[in-house]
């Protein structure tokens, strides 16, 4: 930018560059506006503060926030499901050291990450291997991503019992069954917006999720307003993935 270029103009270039790359890291902004790091960071915090921006989990990239979005009347693929994973999946990889993802299918079909802990998930931008295949079992999810015959040949090979529609219920969050492949887990989701996904943990060490680590982890969500839980979260076991 030009010298003399004032803060306001700043925040608002910060802006942009956010709105044109969709998500946008701190060295990003500064290597576009050519400004020193502290002035974008900054600028990103003021807009952060305004509420237009909000970090995301793992790379800790900027994107626009759920509020600005609708104020300007744009909306983000799964942002608004992003936005309100975010927080107790911040909290699972501090205080459970549990990585997650969160990854809905796009209008192509595929199982895309909208948010994770891992910045390897964005680097991948697929959902990892596990959600894909446990998309397969639901039936909401299955109807956007393969034909019945993928469906049906997937479900044979790797044994996942299918799960009923989970209830549209007047929270943000609905989730149905944890199915447990190793030492991870889904959970299927539906939102108040009719998004449908699959929201994969895993440790971030190498240790596996006992079923008193999952249920105490889910008692966890309980306490959270933006998830509905059935009273006992049915569990589904199957082996390792090869």
């Amino acid at each position: 930018m030009q010298p003399g270029v004032s803060s306001q103009e700043r925040v608002l270039a910060a802006l942009q560059s956010v709105v044109s790359r969709g998500a946008a890291t701190l060295t990003q902004v500064t290597d576009e506006l050519q400004i020193p790091r502290s002035s974008s960071h900054r600028a990103m915090q003021a807009l952060i503060d305004f509420g237009w921006v909000s970090k995301r989990s793992g790379d800790q990239a900027y994107v626009l926030s759920c509020r600005f979005a609708d104020q300007v009347g744009v909306s983000g693929f799964g942002m608004h499901a992003a936005e309100s994973f975010r927080p107790v999946m911040a909290d699972l990889r501090e205080r459970e050291y549990l990585h997650s993802e969160v990854a809905l299918p796009d209008p192509a079909g595929r199982m895309r990450v909208i948010e994770s802990t891992s910045k390897e998930a964005y680097a991948r931008g697929e959902a990892c291997k596990l959600a894909r295949i446990v998309a397969n079992t639901v039936p909401e999810i299955y109807e956007h991503c393969n034909s019945v015959q993928e469906a049906a040949r997937r479900l044979s090979s790797w044994a996942v019992p299918s799960r009923e529609k989970a209830p549209v219920i007047g929270t943000p969050i609905s989730c149905s069954g944890a199915h447990i492949v190793g030492n991870a887990a889904c959970i299927s989701f539906r939102t108040e917006r009719s998004e449908v996904g699959v929201w994969t943990i895993w440790p971030v060490r190498n240790f596996s999720n006992s079923v008193t680590q999952l249920e105490r982890i889910v008692g966890h969500f309980r306490n959270d307003e933006v998830f509905d839980f059935p009273r006992e979260i049915d569990l589904f076991y199957t082996g390792d993935i090869q």
